[in-house]
């Protein structure tokens, strides 16, 4: 088992960026074996709101909003 790291997410709209009615942010715990499963649950339940994590370390993370993103067929 690997050590427990948190951070911080938040997720809003951009396009309603300046109403915080739209946004929401909680604390998360993860190991280093299931960030990505944490990164894509909240993405998977705010497909429309910019994702952006706070980590302990400093380092800040922001993924565009899943609607946006570049569909492949």
């Amino acid at each position: 088992m690997g050590v427990t790291k948190r951070l911080h997410i938040m997720a809003y709209r951009p396009e309603l960026e300046a109403d915080s009615s739209t946004s929401v942010s909680w604390d998360a715990e993860y190991i280093d074996a299931n960030l990505y499963d944490v990164i894509n649950d909240a993405r998977m339940k705010y497909p429309e709101h910019r994702i952006t994590l706070y980590f302990e370390s400093g380092t800040v993370r922001s993924y565009v909003p899943m609607d946006k993103e570049e569909q492949h067929v």
